[in-house]
């Protein structure tokens, strides 16, 4: 997807422009970093007071969002470790 039709596609979703950057910024996905990232993922849902700023999305490609919606944040982060645990962290605590 280009970064016009990720900007599109965020539009039509009532997504940020802050929310639409991050996406381009983090083509791939941040846990295994071979695959593209689908639409981020929100740490703390918007419903739950989470905003678009970066320290609240991950970038994660299909396999990862199916996992993170499965096993819950925290436990992907245990899973995968380092800087995406520090991350999920910062934002469940935060």
């Amino acid at each position: 997807m280009t970064a016009d039709e990720k900007r599109a596609y965020c539009e039509a979703k009532g997504y940020s422009i802050e929310y639409a950057d991050y996406w381009i910024r983090h083509p791939m996905c941040e846990c295994c970093h071979l695959f593209y990232s689908e639409a981020p993922h929100h740490l703390v849902t918007r419903g739950g007071g989470g905003g678009d700023e970066d320290s609240n999305l991950l970038a994660l490609c299909a396999g990862h969002h199916r996992t993170i919606h499965n096993v819950g944040d925290l436990q992907l982060g245990r899973l995968i470790g380092g800087v995406v645990q520090a991350k999920i962290m910062a934002a469940k605590h935060a």
